[in-house]
């Protein structure tokens, strides 16, 4: 039931709805949201207990988590169609009355620190309760309306109102912060994750990962090498495995033959409270986790079948220089989340008497050519179909399967990047899996086809520039067929950032191997701080630079941006053509696109710059207020529902502080992003831009209100 802003408007006027029509309106308007919510309190309780609301009162609780300002005043715009009659405190509680059925909106944060989930309508700072309830919610069905409500219902209930919670008591009022409930809580709670652990893929990692942010402390339970009798023998035996986690876990506990069955009984030996797992249907899954009120299954993560193992270890090497073991036993704990366990490749130190031309190339790079050159020597003479190539500084970003890889490749490959390219020269996309280099520098993971290892000798051995140049070097003058994953699989640790390849206009403008001179490739600009920071100066500096710049468009394109999101659409989708987006939002809509969405915009348009433009908050302010003669804060004042400049002023310093803080930190050592002071720091601007080959001449601070 998808609810237009006209039936919205309709809804309190139309005798035909019934307080039930009422409330699931409200429901499903919260669903079009996209807000992660939750039935609460009294009729929670009821039709938990009772599969019916509370026959004494029309009330509903529902809490609401607030990422953002952004939020409380969405939801203050759902509501206001809907009811003049609302009760707004503290931007912490929205109540308001509908048809005779009221209605509560809650607010609360997710605290990391103490692992719960603080509710912020209460005084003295709100109350906690434990945020493993709420990490994948469960669902309540009346009046044919779904409604989320938290997990473990009976304790939760119980944590509530204390253990007389299933008897009905008219018009009980519970203090949830200080009443019986309370006694209930405990102080700290604790989960097993148990498992064979054969290889930390990804799918372990995930539970781990999901246990420490929601729970105060995790064990992991190792099981046996003989117990495990349900699949396929592990390769490596219970010691080994448990060295594994303790070497990636150093701070986590491990506990040796846990038992394959984990129930209530057992978890209280280990001081555990929950035992979590990847949910799955599986009657095995009954048998090892028999006791519902314990069981905290989370959503499963796709993993690699052990079985694939010995396959992929005999096709995979890892360069390693001899004294830095450390860093192969790193290597195996990153890939072994893949099920992939290279074989070590140790190379010496070496005293080279031969120089790659390039100048200025230091002894490292010297170094790695050799020892790419030294391996694929080595693997001339084994009789393998392919090879699996890894330097020891990759980190593993998601989850892949070789030979799905390579079964899905193009036909002709000779070589396939596993990710991590620093540099793209205009890529040409196969499908959705795959494109085609023309000019992609890496050397770090990739799978090379036996038949063609000679070839890449030939050219290593001209020792003319470091090997990803050459690799790049072969690719633009068609020595072989390389590809690479649109989706980056595995990177360079600390060097690359994740990127999804897409086909556009700016990349690598010249590379000219007389000088190996390198231009950064860029995509999009997109300015991310907020209007009447210098927008029209920046759009008329990137107009007189020869770029293709957008500035507002009436708020069209804002509108459109908004919407091919909440679509899940390609952000740019229908407004592609620019180069640089400055000032996109529109008021009327309340859609601030590049206020909201940066990291969507980063992960969408991969090499894109952005850029923080600021200035003194006092005088951003004042220009606020001044803008359209003061037309655009009185628009301001009726979307937020405040009457003051003052109470105005309030709400626009919380949403900069909040959001510069979340840029900056999100943006933190990228060299594709920059903060700038329009009123002292033009120069920075365009010395950033300029080391893009962006040819601007100056920052022309103009149009000031």
């Amino acid at each position: 039931m998808k609810i237009s802003k006209n039936q919205v408007r309709l809804i309190k006027y139309n005798g035909n709805y019934t307080k039930n029509d009422v409330v699931s309106i409200v429901v499903e308007l919260l669903n079009q949201q996209g807000l992660t919510w939750w039935l609460d309190f009294g009729q929670l309780l009821s039709l938990h207990r009772d599969n019916k609301p509370l026959d004494w009162v029309d009330d509903w609780d529902f809490c609401i988590i607030k990422k953002d300002n952004k939020t409380f005043n969405n939801i203050l715009n759902l509501i206001r169609p809907l009811s003049t009659n609302h009760f707004i405190k503290d931007n912490k509680i929205i109540r308001f009355n509908l048809l005779g059925v009221e209605f509560d909106f809650y607010f609360c944060q997710y605290n990391e620190k103490d692992k719960n989930m603080k509710h912020l309508n209460f005084e003295e700072g709100g109350y906690d309760i434990p945020s493993f309830f709420y990490d994948r919610l469960d669902n309540i069905n009346w009046n044919q309306c779904s409604f989320n409500v938290p997990r473990h219902l009976d304790y939760y209930l119980l944590l509530q109102y204390g253990e007389n919670w299933k008897t009905p008591i008219k018009k009980f009022m519970g203090n949830v912060k200080e009443g019986i409930g309370s006694l209930y809580k405990k102080d700290r709670y604790n989960c097993l994750i148990a498992g064979v652990f054969d290889g930390l893929h990804y799918g372990h990692q995930n539970l781990i990962s999901h246990g420490l942010k929601y729970f105060n402390e995790v064990v992991i339970g190792v099981h046996s090498d003989e117990s495990i009798n349900y699949k396929t023998s592990p390769t490596h035996n219970m010691l080994d495995r448990v060295k594994a986690i303790s070497d990636r876990y150093p701070h986590i506990k491990i506990i040796e033959n846990c038992p394959l069955k984990t129930d209530a009984e057992y978890l209280k030996t280990m001081g555990c409270d929950f035992v979590v797992f990847g949910d799955e249907p599986s009657d095995n899954m009954k048998l090892f986790y028999p006791d519902n009120e314990v069981n905290h299954p989370i959503d499963r993560y796709p993993i690699l079948s052990s079985s694939l193992i010995n396959q992929q270890t005999v096709h995979s090497y890892c360069i390693n220089l001899h004294d830095k073991e450390h860093k192969f036993t790193n290597i195996l704990n990153e890939l072994g989340r893949l099920s992939i366990y290279p074989n070590r490749f140790v190379v010496e130190k070496q005293n080279l008497t031969k120089r790659i031309l390039r100048e200025g190339v230091n002894e490292k790079y010297n170094q790695i050519l050799e020892s790419h050159l030294k391996l694929l020597k080595h693997l001339e003479s084994i009789d393998q179909p392919y090879f699996i190539i890894f330097e020891d500084d990759i980190k593993v970003i998601r989850d892949i399967d070789i030979n799905e890889i390579i079964s899905s490749a193009p036909k002709d490959w000779d070589v396939i990047y596993l990710g991590g390219m620093n540099h793209h020269h205009t890529p040409k996309i196969i499908d959705n899996q795959f494109y085609k280099c023309k000019f992609s520098f890496n050397a770090h993971a990739l799978i090379v086809k036996k038949e063609f290892v000679p070839k890449m000798i030939e050219y290593l051995e001209k020792r003319e520039y470091e090997n990803d140049v050459i690799f790049a070097y072969m690719q633009s003058n068609s020595v072989g067929n390389w590809y690479g994953l649109i989706e980056d699989a595995i990177i360079q640790d600390g060097v690359d950032s994740p990127t999804l390849i897409t086909t556009y206009k700016k990349n690598v403008k010249v590379i000219n191997l007389n000088n190996v001179k390198v231009i950064k490739p860029y995509n999009k600009i997109f300015q991310i701080g907020f209007n009447k920071c210098g927008t029209t100066s920046l759009h008329q500096m990137f107009i007189e630079s020869g770029l293709k710049s957008v500035h507002w468009d009436g708020g069209k394109i804002a509108k459109k941006i908004d919407s091919n999101i909440k679509q899940s659409k390609s952000p740019l989708n229908g407004v592609n053509e620019y180069d640089c987006y400055i000032d996109i939002e529109n008021l009327g809509t309340n859609s601030f696109p590049f206020i909201k969405y940066y990291d969507i915009l980063d992960r969408a348009y991969p090499n894109s710059l952005f850029i923080l433009n600021t200035r003194p908050l006092s005088n951003w302010a004042q220009s606020r207020l001044n803008h359209q003669r003061g037309g655009y804060a009185n628009m301001f004042k009726k979307v937020l529902g405040v009457k003051t400049d003052e109470e105005l002023i309030t709400i626009w310093t919380e949403q900069w502080t909040e959001h510069h803080n979340k840029v900056v930190d999100y943006f933190k050592n990228r060299d594709n992003f920059i903060t700038f002071d329009i009123e002292t720091e033009g120069d920075k601007l365009v010395d950033f831009l300029r080391g893009w080959s962006i040819p601007v001449a100056k920052f022309p601070h103009t149009h000031k209100s």
